[in-house]
């Protein structure tokens, strides 16, 4: 009791802001139990703007718009499209009706039929949309516009309204592009007792931060105090934080500018939080995507690290946001395993501070941020440092311990678990990095490496043997088409550029091509590194920095070898044409990296260590061309940076996204493992079940908790239907009452044929089956990381323990 009176004496304001956010926090869960606000709009809610009009009336308790003269729009061009929809556009308007503070789910009952598909903005066949309005307060309505088309007969949405906000005169819109017919059944919209809980959430978290704040910079405390002058003590933590900031900007706004790749990774983020929601774990099929047939992303492309960021997006947190909270822990974490790493090597604050910023802020991993949206390739960045850190301490020590080589495994299953492209990349300069600098004690590190890379694999294991086989049995395009990479390397005026552009595509020359290169850091390091090289016959002969000069030279000449492998000079064609006779598979794995810009990957790892090394000889030699080293490199990188911030900002366009629409589950990138070439254009005009050979009714059709049922009735004997589910493999047909299995094959568009042997009517379950060996693999996974972490609990103690003892002793 005497020491928070003491307390409170001390920092009186301190116990008051703590009081008052206590009590906020009170009374916003005292609110969250309250009646969730309902409504639905139907029909009635249009009837007076559809009054007269011509192309939109309400009847059968439903607003139809369609047009006198009935036109399909699937058969029109774009412009005798664009013609027609001036001429018949249609609008009706809702009542007005109040919604207050919150995150609301919207689900439209609708049909669609005729529609026209524009393949640039939304990639389905589409009649209308529906969007809401506030003439008042539109400003503090969140929400986008949510289409109509011919696949489905029900879309998903969601509202927001601030805290403390409220907006009395909100307005449904429902727009008609004027080809087709389109009709609505019903509106309803329900608010998420979910989302109330997740702002207590971010209240707890902004309060945690202020309370932080105060005590570091204003409170007498004493705990504020003794933070202080942790800080003060350790100067690398502001500066971290500064780095991780720097390379978040973008992401502070109240959208997300347009990426590469960025539909693509939001649908696997909704279509993972579907998946979650139907109690699947692990995913190993998309189900919700491609209008329901599924995509096989996760069987090639692992998501586990999405896995808690798609559960944010189900506890109504906005896909925006989820995606800006991924992107901000993978800068973090970059900063943190960079600083172990450089901090280590350097023994240097300063340095390790360098070079920290100069990887995490180098444009091509700000291009595979924010230009590209690159998830993968930009998370396996994050844990190359981690890689390069236990290859570090291999190398380095003489008695190789449990911790030292467990950052080289962590660090080579994060790349495998988040990149295949990257991880045979670093595979292939571990190895090198292996025959330059392993020359003494070789069977103990190598032994290292051996243990470092089986616990790998173990760990990967979940993921690694599933991929092995689909890649087998699973005729992705993605193995099928593999072409000539040079030409949209790098050239010179673009990878030694300080101004760099921060909008373009991986085209061939330069006109509208992305950045590719590293920024102005790279430039300080390349003629820095030329400087050396002119200098190293006496650096050579040099006792007190030779072997700091062996590492930097070595890592120099990586570096520049891996910058000529991005650039169109080095010849990739006549190389994969030499080998394509000889040797088609090393032909393949050169050409399977699809960009030779991808290099720059290992560019960016290798020049920063070869950066600290230039430091530490030049620490050495003369503290002022040290310091002067040092800042060159952080002003440089400090003006590439702002140069992609101002072109990214400028040239690219906003989009609000929050939340996934039936486009987004259209999002296949490239379509890397569509089974059929165009097959998309397929499943767009075929959404539904069909018979492909014999008679007899489809009833109905849905999906439920991941699973397909299938109704039918007198089913002649020997019948075939054509299912809309692409053939992954492994799925099995069941009668729901009996158990009876049926027979599955694979059609003429990659989907599943359904063969019926005799005369039936009933209800069939169709659903992927995980085999039995992919089960074991990731109990082995997780027993693998279990055992770990209580093998590094323990080593931790153990230390802890002869550290005490030792102190005991000294005493």
């Amino acid at each position: 009791m005497m020491m928070k009176k003491s307390g409170f004496r001390n920092d009186p304001l301190l116990f008051i802001l703590a009081g008052i956010e206590l009590l906020f926090i009170l009374l916003l869960l005292v609110r969250s139990f309250r009646t969730p606000f309902v409504t639905e709009l139907n029909a009635d809610a249009f009837l007076d703007n559809c009054r007269d009009r011509e192309n939109v009336s309400v009847r059968d308790e439903r607003v139809v718009f369609e047009t006198r003269d009935p036109v399909d729009g699937s058969q029109l061009s774009d412009a005798e499209y664009k013609k027609i929809s001036a001429q018949n556009k249609e609008k009706a308007v809702s009542y007005k009706y109040p919604l207050r503070s919150g995150g609301y789910e919207i689900a439209v009952l609708y049909d669609s039929e005729g529609g026209h598909l524009d393949d640039g903005i939304y990639s389905q066949y589409t009649t209308g949309k529906l969007s809401f309005i506030s003439e008042r307060k539109q400003s503090l309505l969140l929400t986008q516009d949510m289409v109509f088309d011919d696949a489905h007969d029900v879309i998903k949405g969601r509202i927001y309204i601030p805290f403390g906000s409220s907006v009395t005169d909100v307005q449904a819109v429902l727009s008609y592009e004027g080809v087709g017919k389109l009709e609505i059944k019903n509106i309803m919209l329900r608010e998420s007792v979910a989302f109330r809980f997740m702002q207590i959430l971010g209240f707890l978290m902004l309060f945690l931060v202020i309370d932080l704040l105060y005590l570091i910079l204003f409170s007498k405390h004493k705990k504020g105090r003794a933070m202080a002058a942790y800080l003060l003590d350790h100067k690398e933590i502001p500066i971290l934080i500064l780095i991780i900031i720097m390379a978040s900007v973008p992401l502070f706004a109240r959208f997300l500018y347009y990426g590469h790749d960025l539909k693509f990774h939001m649908g696997r983020l909704a279509s993972l939080a579907e998946g979650l929601r139907d109690m699947t774990f692990p995913v190993r099929i998309e189900s919700a995507m491609l209008n329901g047939y599924g995509y096989a992303t996760p069987l090639f492309y692992c998501d586990i690290f999405l896995y808690p960021f798609a559960l944010l997006y189900l506890l109504m947190v906005p896909l925006r946001l989820c995606y800006i909270s991924y992107v901000i822990c993978i800068n973090a974490l970059t900063a943190y395993f960079c600083w172990k790493l450089f901090s280590q090597m350097s023994g240097d604050t300063k340095t390790a501070l360098c070079a920290t910023a100069f990887y995490c802020l180098n444009i091509y991993r700000l291009t595979d941020i924010y230009a590209r949206a690159a998830l993968g390739e930009y998370t396996a960045l994050m844990f190359i440092p981690l890689a390069a850190l236990g290859l570090y301490r291999i190398i380095k020590k003489e008695v190789i311990l449990y911790t030292d080589w467990l950052p080289l495994a962590a660090g080579m299953a994060g790349i495998a678990l988040s990149h295949l492209l990257s991880l045979e990349m670093m595979s292939i300069t571990l190895f090198i990095y292996c025959l330059i600098f392993i020359r003494k004690d070789i069977k103990g590190k190598i032994l290292a490496i051996i243990k470092a890379g089986v616990t790998a694999v173990l760990i990967s294991l979940w993921f690694l043997v599933p991929l092995a086989i689909s890649m087998s049995t699973i005729e992705a395009l993605a193995f099928m088409n593999i072409a000539p990479i040079q030409s949209t390397g790098g050239y010179l005026v673009q990878l030694f550029a300080l101004f760099v552009s921060g909008y373009g595509l991986s085209n061939p020359g330069t006109k509208d091509q992305m950045s590719v290169e590293l920024g102005g850091g790279f430039l300080v390091i390349f003629f820095a590194g030329i400087i050396f090289l002119i200098r190293r016959f006496s650096l050579k002969e040099d006792e007190d920095v030779k072997k700091e000069f062996h590492i930097m030279n070595a890592d120099f000449i990586i570096g520049c070898t891996a910058v000529l492998f991005s650039s169109v000079y080095f010849p990739w064609d006549a190389l994969a044409g030499i080998f394509k006779d000889r040797l088609e598979a090393v032909s393949d794995l050169m050409q399977a990296i699809q960009f030779p810009w991808r290099y720059l990957t290992v560019a960016g790892i290798s020049l920063s260590v070869s950066f600290v090394y230039m430091v530490i000889i030049l620490k050495k030699k003369s503290t002022k061309l040290y310091m002067a080293l040092l800042c060159l490199m952080a002003a440089m990188t400090f003006v590439s940076l702002c140069s992609f911030y101002f072109d990214f900002t400028q040239k690219n366009r906003e989009e609000t996204w929050l939340f996934a629409d039936n486009d987004t589950m259209m999002g296949t990138a490239a379509e890397e493992y569509m089974l059929k070439e165009h097959g998309s254009e397929y499943i767009l005009k075929h959404p539904d079940p069909g018979i492909a050979e014999g008679d007899g009714k489809i009833l109905g059709f849905q999906k439920y908790m991941g699973r397909y049922y299938l109704d039918v009735k007198d089913m002649a004997e020997g019948s075939k239907l054509r299912l809309p589910i692409l053939d992954y493999g492994i799925y099995t047909a069941a009668d729901t009452g009996t158990g009876r299995i049926f027979e599955l094959s694979q059609g003429e568009e990659k989907d599943l044929l359904l063969s019926l042997p005799e005369a039936y009517s009933g209800r069939i379950c169709i659903y992927y089956k995980e085999p039995l060996l992919y089960r074991l693999c990731e109990l082995i996974s997780v027993l693998t990381l279990c055992m770990l972490i209580f093998s590094g609990l323990f080593m931790k103690r153990k230390q802890n323990v002869t550290k005490e003892l030792t102190a005991e002793k000294s005493s």
